[in-house]
């Protein structure tokens, strides 16, 4: 198609991200003003930043863009939108302002597919009850969408990836695959039965995690995590590895979208998937490597499900809360344990 979104780039979703290996070596290498109201920095790799207004009073800032992954604007834009906001429910945090951020060619594109895209952010926004107070629209190459998202949160109430303790379980609310079912979007008129898998992924990325945002909160979870591009091993072992902790991995309790272990073994499986194996791989230890499971454990998600380390005296409310609130169910997957050697083992069962 001749003004399909996905010719814009040869990277798409957060597939685009640079690899974590070259942020964190940057990051590394680098100093950053901290006054002492900064509750939460880069230093973790928390989804976002947290500043201190007042004793019960603190905002949650983050920045997400990205390119399309999917050829409708407007669903584009709404999954962009879920995207950004999953950062501030990651923290336990209410969003209320966001600002739009553009990139666009209209050399290329008529302005029109740029207002369904922004649309398609605005209706989640609604959903949200998150006030749009403005953006940035520059003159780029290729189209990229995405919010800068503040929100509130109270400072005592904050689930950061060093608060993880030995025997929280581990409980995921989306499943996995969504990259793999990306690459098979791209060529998905010349294959055969794969509508299914692409349509599961889409509705997976424009679900909001608003409830699971609300979950943090209630019963105060000290540690959660969304599971984007780096993938649920990448962004697990950034809470294990920050709280000092390891992890146990239950490889059949994983939820994944439809048939996507059966196509990562056919080859559709991204590149920052790949990269992804090739950064984390070193932190498993396990029985199973050629289980199909593994491809979709370090698959690069996008919008994808918010992680929860509960602790296990509050389980049984907090799933209670889910099943309350939600038309789906969330997944037990895993539990923190207790730090055994010098180095961060994540095993999966």
């Amino acid at each position: 198609m001749e003004n399909s979104i996905l010719n814009s780039t040869t990277r798409s979703g957060c597939d685009a991200k640079i690899d974590s290996s070259l942020l964190h070596n940057i990051l590394n290498q680098s100093s950053f003003y901290r006054d002492k109201n900064v509750l939460i920095g880069s230093e973790n790799g928390d989804d976002a930043g947290v500043y201190k207004i007042s004793d019960d009073l603190a905002i949650v800032q983050t920045v997400d863009f990205f390119p399309p992954m999917v050829d409708d604007p407007f669903m584009f834009g709404k999954i962009a939108a879920c995207n950004s906001l999953s950062d501030i429910y990651a923290m336990g945090g209410v969003p209320i302002t966001a600002l739009n951020i553009v990139g666009f060619p209209t050399d290329r594109y008529p302005i029109e597919i740029l207002k369904l895209i922004l649309d398609g952010g605005n209706e989640v926004l609604r959903e949200a009850k998150t006030s749009l107070l403005g953006g940035h629209s520059i003159q780029d190459d290729s189209i990229k969408y995405g919010l800068s998202v503040t929100g509130t949160i109270n400072p005592n109430k904050i689930a950061s990836n060093d608060g993880a303790e030995s025997g929280d379980v581990l409980v995921l609310t989306k499943p996995l695959g969504i990259g793999i079912a990306m690459n098979l979007a791209k060529g998905e008129e010349s294959l055969w039965n794969t509508k299914k898998t692409v349509q599961e992924a889409i509705k997976w990325m424009s679900t909001l995690n608003g409830v699971a945002g609300e979950a943090i909160s209630k019963f105060e979870i000290k540690s959660a995590t969304d599971i984007t591009g780096f993938s649920f091993i990448g962004h697990l072992s950034e809470i294990a590895n920050a709280s000092q902790k390891d992890v146990k991995v239950y490889k059949d309790s994983i939820p994944i979208i439809y048939q996507t272990d059966k196509w990562a073994k056919m080859g559709f499986y991204p590149k920052a998937s790949y990269k992804n194996r090739e950064i984390y791989n070193h932190y498993i230890t396990t029985e199973h490597q050629n289980d199909p499971i593994i491809d979709l454990l370090f698959d690069s998600q996008t919008s994808g499900g918010i992680l929860l380390c509960v602790p296990k005296r509050k389980l049984k409310d907090v799933l209670k809360f889910f099943d309350d609130k939600l038309n789906y169910s969330v997944s037990i997957v895993g539990e923190i344990t207790k730090r055994e050697g010098d180095l961060l083992n994540i095993e999966i069962l």
